[in-house]
């Protein structure tokens, strides 16, 4: 994630926080704040991106951000925690409804929905039952969208702590998708998703067909919902399946090298620094691909990184 450019991590986050800004203050209470919702957010990604403490944040962030008042390491601190985790939920659907209106206008019949869950560790620990210490973590689940590139954009993510259950946080990232498509859909996960039966109704409630290994061992009560989910997977399984391992890039390039586990120890921060590390995913999605494919077909003679083309490509396809 470090070859994303810090400048189009602003315009993004600009563009999307002085959308909301109002309700922002409005649902706040006291006097609005001297630090505007995107600065900090830029913080964080700045945070994330280079894999820095609060301290060297501070001092990085002044360097960067040279035209702009930055707020000192305890300010970032508390700003980070008071973000509102809702909104950022909020800035990472819109781009990924931004990504998938742009990539999927006219290519695709039918959509793949990619979901799977990681972990996130970071600089803490906790005592188990037998006494020792071991690292917390952020449990998170992440449901995409299949690009025509083989590439995922992220819809939404749902983060918790090491106690949450991967099916419960994917039940309530199906709840929060809201793409309008009108061809078929499909959910592609693992063989965890084939244990949960009231997941699989839940994406049927939804219209979207289940693509995944389903248990053998379910009671015989459910025989007759087993052997339609089964059936669907064997129908499937050649040609959307294979699919379930581009969320696992996704995975590695997050968690890669230094970035394996977060710099801080603070899980409320750390649930907000996982669902930005997605979002800076989505920007660099944008950035790399739109514009070289915008570039190519309308042959311009000079090619310029500009947030200004983005938003009127994206009006133009909503």
């Amino acid at each position: 994630m470090n070859n994303l450019s810090i400048r189009d991590v602003i315009k993004f986050s600009k563009a999307y926080f002085r959308s909301v800004e109002r309700e922002l203050v409005r649902e706040g209470r006291g006097r609005k704040p001297i630090y505007p919702y995107w600065l900090i957010f830029t913080l964080i990604a700045i945070k994330e991106i280079f894999n820095l403490s609060y301290r060297k944040l501070e001092e990085i962030a002044k360097r960067i951000l040279k035209q702009h008042e930055v707020p000192d390491f305890s300010t970032i601190f508390y700003r980070m925690s008071r973000i509102p985790i809702e909104v950022l939920k909020g800035f990472l659907e819109y781009l990924g409804k931004m990504c998938s209106k742009i990539f999927l206008n006219g290519h695709k019949s039918h959509l793949i929905l990619i979901g799977d869950g990681t972990c996130f560790t970071y600089n803490d620990k906790r005592i188990c039952r037998n006494g020792k210490k071991s690292s917390r973590y952020v449990r998170c689940f992440a449901l995409g969208v299949v690009l025509p590139n083989n590439k995922v954009c992220i819809l939404t993510v749902e983060a918790g702590n090491e106690n949450d259950s991967e099916n419960s946080l994917a039940k309530k990232a199906i709840e929060r998708i809201d793409i309008d498509f009108t061809g078929s859909k499909f959910f592609v996960g693992d063989r965890l998703y084939g244990f949960d039966l009231e997941f699989l109704r839940k994406l049927d409630e939804e219209g979207i067909t289940p693509v995944c290994k389903i248990d053998t061992y379910l009671s015989q009560r459910y025989e007759s919902d087993r052997k339609v989910y089964r059936d669907s997977y064997e129908l499937w399984k050649v040609e959307i399946y294979p699919k379930r391992s581009l969320i696992e890039s996704v995975f590695g390039v997050l968690k890669r090298g230094n970035y394996r586990r977060l710099n801080l120890k603070n899980s409320a921060i750390a649930e907000r620094c996982v669902i930005v590390r997605f979002i800076l995913w989505n920007i660099r999605l944008l950035v790399k691909f739109i514009f070289v494919i915008y570039y190519k077909v309308l042959n311009l003679t000079t090619y310029k990184s500009n947030f200004q083309t983005v938003s009127i490509i994206s009006l133009h396809c909503w």
